[in-house]
Parts: C-alpha cells; sequence; structure tokens
C-alpha cells in the first residue's frame, strides 16, 4: 500500500502501535523527481571546486561527506543531499500524525549546507562527526558519530607533518582508543582503584586487571586481552545506563561527559562494580581466563549468492578483528548481547575500501577494498585482497598498463 506521503511501511515491519494507524515513509529518495546521477557525472568532470559544488547541488539523496582536492593544492568539504525543512517540533527522529500538521515546508537550499574550503588548518578531517552548529534550525541534525573517530585524526594530522603516504596508511589502520584516554582522566583510573580497595566483594582479580588498565597503551589489537576487559567494561558500563537514556544505548560520550559533570564516589563505585561484571561475564563464558579480542569479535565475508546455499561456508573469509565504533579504522556492532559474551559478535560495519591519493603523482596512489576484484569464487582474484586488508597493506592504484599486485 501507499499513501500521498509514501509507501506503507508497517505492512512489512513490525512496529508497535501501527495496528490501529499505518505507519508510511516520507523519503525524498522516494520522489519522482530524481537528479542525483547527473550529479556524480557533473562532479566527475568537474575542472576546479565550483564547477565539484555545482555538480554535487543536484545530488538528491544520499547525504554524504564529501572532501575535494585538486592538483593546484586547494581542499574542500562538502555536505551533500538535500534535507526537508520540517516544522517546529519534529526533527524526523519519530513519526508524527499525517494530518497535514507536520508536512514539509519546503527543502532547505544547498547553500544552506555545511562546507568549507581551504581552511587555516590546512587538512580537513571528516567522520560522521557533528560539522557545524550554523543553520541547524533549518536542518535539524540529531544523529552524527561521537566524534571520537574525528578527533583522533585531527589530532594525527596536526602531529604527523610533513605526512607521508606511510604515515597515513598508519593512521588509516590506527585502533588507538581516544574513549581510552578521555575515560582514564575522566574516571581516573588510579581512583577507581582505590574505590575497588573499598569494596568488600573485590578481589585481586579486579585490582590487577585495574592494574592492568591503567598502564595499558590503548590500542584495541584484535591479539590483546586488556583490549578486551575495556570494550566490555564499557559497553557494560552502557548497558547500566539505559534507563536514563530513554531505553536505549547512550553514546560513550554521554558516559564520558556524565563522569566529568557528576564526579563522585558514587560513580567510582558504580564504575569499579561494572568492572567486576565485565571481568564475570569474560571468565565465565570463556573457561575462566580473559581471551582476546579478536576472539570476542570477528569480521566476516559471505559470499552475496552462494551464502543461501550448502557450499556458502567454502566461499566464507572470517578473521579476528580488532577496533571499535569509535577508533579511525571502526569495526562495528559489537558485543550486543552482554549476556553471553562467548556468542562471537561480527561486525555490521567498517572500512571496506581504503585509499591514499597522491595528487602530484597519480602513479604513486593506493588503495585496498577488503575481498579481491572478482566475485567468481572459483578466481585467485576472490579473496587476495583479504590478508592485505586485515594488516594494513596497500596495492597501487594504477592508471597505465602496469600489474598491480
Amino acid at each position: 500500500r501507499e499513501s500521498i506521503y509514501g509507501p506503507v511501511i508497517s505492512d512489512h515491519i513490525a512496529i508497535e502501535g501501527s495496528n490501529d494507524r499505518p505507519i508510511s515513509l516520507r523519503w525524498l529518495a522516494l520522489d519522482d523527481e530524481d537528479r542525483s546521477l547527473d550529479a556524480f557525472v557533473d562532479t566527475i568532470r568537474a575542472k576546479n571546486w565550483t564547477s565539484f559544488v555545482s555538480g554535487m547541488s543536484t545530488l538528491r539523496t544520499p547525504a554524504c561527506n564529501v572532501v575535494y582536492a585538486d592538483t593546484d593544492g586547494n581542499i574542500g568539504y562538502l555536505t551533500t543531499g538535500m534535507a526537508p525543512v520540517r516544522r517546529k517540533g519534529h526533527d524526523g527522529s519519530k513519526p508524527v500524525a499525517g494530518d497535514g500538521t507536520f508536512d514539509w515546508l519546503g527543502i532547505a537550499p544547498t547553500s544552506v549546507m555545511p562546507r568549507v574550503y581551504n581552511p587555516k588548518s590546512g587538512f580537513i578531517a571528516s567522520a560522521n562527526n557533528r560539522v557545524t552548529l550554523k543553520n541547524d534550525h533549518l536542518l535539524n541534525p540529531h544523529d552524527w558519530a561521537s566524534g571520537y573517530r574525528a578527533k583522533r585524526i585531527t589530532e594525527q594530522l596536526k602531529s604527523q607533518r610533513p605526512l607521508t603516504m606511510e604515515k597515513m596508511k598508519t593512521l588509516q589502520y590506527d585502533r588507538q582508543s581516544t574513549l581510552y584516554i578521555a575515560l582514564k582522566s575522566t574516571i581516573a583510573l588510579k581512583s577507581t582503584l582505590q574505590a575497588l580497595k573499598t569494596m568488600s566483594e573485590t578481589g585481586d582479580r579486579e585490582r590487577e586487571w585495574l592494574r592492568e588498565l591503567s598502564s595499558w597503551n590503548g590500542r584495541l589489537d584484535a591479539d590483546s586481552r586488556v583490549a578486551a576487559v575495556f570494550v566490555t567494561w564499557t559497553h557494560v558500563l552502557l548497558a547500566s545506563t539505559k534507563n536514563e537514556t530513554g531505553g536505549t544505548l547512550p553514546s560513550p560520550l554521554w558516559l564520558q561527559n556524565t563522569f566529568a559533570e557528576v564526579y563522585s564516589a558514587a560513580c567510582l563505585e558504580l564504575a569499579a562494580a561494572k568492572l567486576r561484571e565485565a571481568l564475570d561475564l569474560l571468565y565465565e563464558n570463556w573457561g575462566g581466563d580473559v581471551v582476546p579480542l579478536g576472539t570476542l569479535q570477528r569480521v566476516v565475508f559471505e559470499h552475496p549468492v552462494l551464502k543461501e546455499t550448502p557450499v556458502g561456508c567454502f566461499w566464507t573469509r572470517s578473521a579476528p578483528i580488532g577496533g571499535s565504533s569509535w577508533t579511525v579504522n571502526p569495526s562495528g556492532g559489537l558485543l550486543k548481547n552482554l549476556t553471553n559474551v562467548k556468542a562471537v559478535a561480527h561486525a555490521s560495519h567498517g572500512a571496506s575500501y581504503r585509499q591514499i591519493v597522491d595528487l602530484q603523482s597519480l602513479e604513486a596512489s593506493q588503495f585496498i577494498s577488503t575481498m579481491g576484484q572478482g566475485e567468481q569464487p572459483l578466481s585467485k582474484f576472490f579473496d587476495h585482497y583479504f590478508d592485505y586488508w586485515l594488516s594494513g597493506d596497500y596495492v597501487a592504484m594504477r592508471s597505465d598498463s602496469q600489474k598491480s599486485r
């Protein structure tokens, strides 16, 4: 079924309360007029920033963070896609009555979308983070990443001058937890250790792991047992605050700010208690010991067609993986089921493609994708990039006749 607003999605998706009132979806991508393909063609032909912005102005959906660079040394950033102008009291995050009360007022002009050209910093860092407060009354933004990845990228771009190909490879593969650095100072791990000492139920195990956390380098490597403790601990802490955030898992930034603003003995005792709970989960589910982070979470690639067949497992590729949703090299959607940590989590999203473009010498540019260049399962190119992608290696991005490995 369809309504004047769009398809009735409650016919296909179970939505609480939709039995008496059907719910439809109003989405710009479903409109009859859509020149999004023209936008990509025009952008490919762009010769400068002005023609690049003009080309992107017709992109309707999806909304994207787009960065620009040219051989003259100019750089730019542009938020693309079209955004509806909604009435006051409605930001699009929840269903509203379809009686016209909350009908869109129009489409926001592309000129109000966030953009920057040749910033004084000399670089642009973009990682799905909130980019501006300007024009929020028109755009109603409410869904963005917490900013840990963007913060780490910005710090590294500032401190690693001059930037080189090797430094950019290291940054793209970076699994340093900025969340750990923030919580280490905010929660004050040494103070948490003091809180543990005063808790009668605390044993040597908790104190030992807190000491390990205090001296840890903060890298969420797949082979790190301390990383496994930290990731489980932060997830248990976040899960314990769901009632205070409307029943949803809050951003770790909310947790960090809460500890910073309401720093008290009660906060430290909560952190200590949740560390004990996290260790109980790990020890009980993994034979009385803490396993490396890569044992708890894996990346899995299934063949899009053969995965539905009995032989699909022969063409499935899987490996332990580090990182989290908040590291520059992300591994998202992990440890959702904290009652059964032994149910190994599969990464739901991550960096499926990486590239480093050298605009002074295009033939020196490099890239890597997740599996290979062929979907044919018997081809030698089916998974020839998989190990490179895991280890942070790259291959040459050739535009001439030279062979790429």
